[in-house]
């Protein structure tokens, strides 16, 4: 991939955007977010990067299933045992 022809690893590039898990509070489901300011910039840096079909509501998708956002409703029982 043009990623990988550049020297980039998806890895150092999350970890570089994101140093941290980032933890949000939503009280209700309706609270969750399907996007963010970080999710368009990360959606435009897959595609700088050669990735396809990767816009930012996929990309926040992405980032809450692999565990670099928090977004567990306030009292479910995976809120903390998953940080």
């Amino acid at each position: 991939t043009k990623m990988h022809r550049e020297g980039h690893q998806l890895c150092t590039v999350l970890t570089t955007l994101i140093p941290q898990l980032i933890v949000n509070h939503p009280q209700q489901f309706t609270d969750i977010p399907t996007q963010s300011r970080l999710s368009r910039n990360l959606a435009k840096e897959f595609k700088e990067i050669g990735f396809q079909f990767m816009g930012p509501v996929t990309t926040y998708s992405f980032l809450e299933a692999v565990g670099l956002i928090n977004d567990h409703i306030e009292d479910c029982p995976f809120k903390y045992t998953t940080t």
